[in-house]
């Protein structure tokens, strides 16, 4: 499980074995389609070599809890408050995010901040994550 969870998803329905791309480990954000949400497990590999066991999710997924405030690096373009959109752009790592407050180009809303914080590369900041951002997002 991922440690950087400040308040969980409710609901049982926010909890999914998602199939990822690229590397994913506990804790990175992520985006499946039009479903954002934060991994709590590595990506599984056919054998349990990533996490050392056989878990529940078939190879190549991750459990996903999406929703909940989640601690996650963010890029801050300028001071940012509470509540101002945090914007997702996929990566060349394909189902993992680079999170910012900036929305440039390609860039898609992920969630909302949950606290204020200035401007500066990589902050971990508590974020508010959407469940879902209401399309499908193209991978890299």
């Amino acid at each position: 499980m991922s440690t950087n969870e400040i308040f969980p998803p409710n609901g049982p329905n926010n909890k999914m074995s998602l199939p990822v791309e690229g590397t994913v480990v506990s804790g990175d954000p992520i985006v499946v389609g039009s479903i954002c949400g934060v991994a709590q497990t590595t990506k599984e590999a056919s054998d349990g070599a990533a996490t050392g066991i056989v878990n529940s999710n078939a190879p190549g997924n991750v459990t996903s809890w999406n929703g909940g405030v989640w601690r996650l690096p963010v890029d801050v373009a300028a001071d940012a408050e509470i509540g101002d959109t945090v914007y997702a752009t996929v990566t060349a790592n394909q189902s993992k995010v680079a999170l910012g407050t900036d929305a440039a180009e390609g860039a898609f809303p992920f969630g909302v901040l949950y606290e204020s914080a200035a401007e500066g590369d990589d902050q971990q900041l508590g974020v508010r994550v959407f469940e879902f951002v209401g399309e499908v997002v193209p991978t890299a």
